[in-house]
């Protein structure tokens, strides 16, 4: 069953596609070669924001909780992506 998260990502059952990884990546990687930071994050968000939002809700049990904790990773996205030297697998 393949569906369209609201933030742009084809899922299948919750989970990206293992396509749309690489490309996102590959989005990710040019956008900060260009020096732009901002859409580098936008594009992490709207590849994986879906997939981890619902891992954090259903560790967390509560929407609220697992909602903060996405936040405090999304900052710590911003942080640390510009950094990130790609060698994780």
């Amino acid at each position: 069953m393949r569906r369209r998260d609201d933030l742009g990502g084809s899922l299948v059952r919750g989970r990206l596609e293992p396509g749309r990884v690489s490309d996102v990546e590959a989005e990710t990687r040019s956008l900060l070669a260009e020096g732009r930071l901002e859409l580098a994050v936008a594009a992490v968000v709207r590849g994986y924001g879906p997939e981890l939002l619902t891992y954090l809700v259903a560790v967390a049990r509560s929407e609220t909780d697992g909602s903060d904790a996405f936040s405090e990773a999304i900052v710590d996205v911003w942080r640390g992506l510009p950094a990130f030297r790609w060698e994780s697998s």
